[in-house]
């Protein structure tokens, strides 16, 4: 008796996100997120804003605001984090204006023992008009989370 083999799976690479799918299976819906750097660059503000919370010390460096979102850069110090936290270190970013916009964001980084530097993806960029950003970034390990207002 002859059995039909499955075909084996062969990825195919998308360019513009970067993950694998099978032959013919639709695209996932991109996340808008991922499109924040887009567009055309409308500013750099230098931000300088620190936080210290359990002997880590969390910065703001720049907030860089283009067309059609936004880039934020920060960076995290301090010594009391083992290697086993660090492989299950992530990054979490909630943003809130007072104007209620409702902002998508992804947020990234890596570092070593004493130091992470990261990035924030966030879509869509500050309306005009919008005077401030509350920021708060969580790291998942045993680090805690910091909170900012940056004033445009």
């Amino acid at each position: 008796m002859l059995v039909d083999r499955p075909k084996p799976f062969r990825p195919q690479r998308s360019a513009q996100y970067g993950y694998s799918r099978p032959s013919g299976a639709p695209s996932p819906a991109p996340d808008p997120s991922l499109a924040a750097c887009d567009g055309e660059l409308v500013s750099v503000i230098g931000l300088g804003v620190a936080d210290v919370r359990d002997d880590r010390r969390a910065e703001l460096l720049a907030l860089e605001t283009y067309s059609t979102g936004a880039l934020l850069t920060f960076r995290v110090t301090g010594d009391r984090v083992t290697q086993d936290e660090i492989a299950w270190l992530t990054w979490t970013c909630v943003i809130t204006d007072e104007i209620g916009t409702d902002y998508s964001v992804r947020a990234g980084g890596s570092g070593h023992t004493g130091l992470w530097r990261g990035e924030v993806l966030i879509y869509p960029a500050p309306p005009s008009g919008t005077r401030s950003l509350s920021i708060h970034l969580k790291a998942h390990a045993s680090l805690g989370g910091w909170s900012f207002r940056v004033d445009l």
